[in-house]
C-alpha cells in the first residue's frame, strides 16, 4: 500500500491492505531460526521498491488500528482494528497485528489510534535481529 491508501466495500467496511508498498520475504512462517511453527507463526518482511531493498522503510496501517500492547523495550506493538474488515482469507472479522522491531515509532502509549494509509512504524534494526526488518503476526479476531 502507499501513503493515504484506503479501501472499502461497497457496503463502506474496510479492507486491510499490506502495510507495505513493496517487500521482500526474509524469513518465512516455518523455518527454524526464531519462526519455529511449534512457538507461533511469523513472517520477515524486508521494504523493497523499484531500485531494491529500502531501510528504515515506511509502513502504513492496514486498517484503522489502535495500539492494544506495547513493549518499547523490546519494540514490539500488538494493534487491533477499531472495527470488522475484510481479511486476506475473504473473511469478515478483526484483524489483529503484531509487529516488532520498528524504529522510530510515532506512538506513545497504548490507545493511540492509527488510520488506514497513515504511517504507523518503520522497519527497523531493534532486538535480536540481523538487521532492518519488520517481523509480522497476524491473525483474525480480538486480542485476548
Amino acid at each position: 500500500m502507499r501513503a493515504g491508501q484506503k479501501l472499502y466495500d461497497n457496503n463502506a467496511v474496510q479492507v486491510a491492505l499490506f502495510p507495505l508498498e513493496g517487500f521482500h520475504i526474509s524469513q518465512r512462517d516455518d523455518e527454524t531460526f526464531s519462526h519455529n511453527p511449534s512457538r507461533y507463526w511469523a513472517t520477515d518482511y524486508l521494504g523493497w521498491g523499484d531500485d531494491g531493498r529500502i531501510l528504515r522503510c515506511p509502513c502504513y496501517a492496514p486498517v484503522d488500528i489502535k495500539c492494544i500492547w506495547l513493549n518499547k523495550t523490546n519494540c514490539v506493538a500488538v494493534w487491533e482494528s477499531l472495527d470488522k474488515v475484510h481479511l486476506a482469507n475473504g473473511q469478515l472479522d478483526y484483524l489483529t497485528i503484531l509487529f516488532m522491531h520498528c524504529n522510530n515509532p510515532p506512538y506513545t502509549k497504548v490507545g493511540t489510534v492509527v488510520k488506514q494509509g497513515q504511517l504507523c512504524y518503520r522497519t527497523g534494526s531493534f532486538g535480536y535481529v540481523t538487521g532492518d526488518h519488520t517481523h509480522t503476526c497476524c491473525g483474525k479476531g480480538t486480542y485476548q
